[in-house]
C-alpha cells in the first residue's frame, strides 16, 4: 500500500471495502481514516476527552461502515461523510451530563471521600494552602465549593455531601463534585 495515500482516498477506500458484507479493509485504510479523523476532532473539540475523541472517532467508523453497507458501495465523500458524523457525535457530547451517570452510591462514596480528604486535611493546614493555590489558578468555582462545604461541616454533624453543599451554593450537584475533585490537585 502506498504510505502517501490521503485521508480522503484512504476514507473512500475504506467505505468501499465496508461496501462489500464480509469484506476486510486494509488496515493502513483504517489506521490512516482513525488517525486523520482524531487529528481532526483534536482540534475542533479539545475540550474533550481522549477517551470520549477515540469514542466519536469509532462510532463515526461504525456508522460509515453501516451506511455505505446500506448503500451498496462507497460513499461519494466518504472523508466529509465522516468528519460531519464525528462533529456530530462530538457535539452531542457537549450535550450529555458527563457526571450525571454517577448512582446514588457512586455519589456517596466520592462525597464520604473529599470529606475524608478535607478533614485529614484541615488539621494540618493544607486545606489554606490549597485554597491559595486554587486562588492563584483562578479556580473561583473550587474556592467557593470548598468554602461552603467547611461552612456546612461546622454547622452539622457528619460530612456534607455535594447535593447539601449544591444547595448552599449556585452549582449543581456535579459541579460541585467536579469542583472537589479539583480541589485534590491544589492540595497535592
Amino acid at each position: 500500500m502506498e504510505k502517501d495515500l490521503s485521508f480522503e482516498e484512504c476514507a473512500r477506500r475504506l467505505s468501499a471495502a465496508f461496501a462489500v458484507d464480509g469484506s476486510q479493509p486494509h488496515s493502513e485504510d483504517r489506521d490512516r481514516v482513525r488517525s486523520s479523523l482524531l487529528t481532526i476532532l483534536v482540534a475542533r473539540f479539545h475540550a474533550l476527552g481522549v477517551t470520549e475523541l477515540y469514542e466519536v472517532a469509532d462510532e463515526a467508523m461504525t456508522r460509515l461502515l453501516k451506511e455505505s453497507r446500506r448503500q451498496g458501495n462507497a460513499l461519494d465523500s466518504a472523508s466529509g461523510w465522516l468528519v460531519r458524523t464525528a462533529t456530530r457525535l462530538a457535539l452531542d457530547q457537549f450535550k450529555t451530563p458527563r457526571r450525571e451517570s454517577l448512582d446514588d452510591s457512586d455519589a456517596a462514596i466520592e462525597d464520604e471521600f473529599t470529606a475524608r480528604l478535607i478533614e485529614r486535611l484541615e488539621s494540618d493546614d493544607q486545606v489554606s494552602r490549597g485554597l491559595r493555590h486554587a486562588v492563584e489558578a483562578g479556580d473561583e468555582v473550587a474556592v467557593q465549593v470548598v468554602g461552603d462545604y467547611l461552612d456546612l461541616a461546622d454547622e452539622m454533624t457528619g460530612f456534607p455531601s455535594s447535593r447539601a453543599v449544591a444547595q448552599r451554593c449556585p452549582y449543581s450537584h456535579t459541579t460541585v463534585q467536579e469542583a472537589l475533585s479539583r480541589f485534590r490537585q491544589y492540595v497535592e
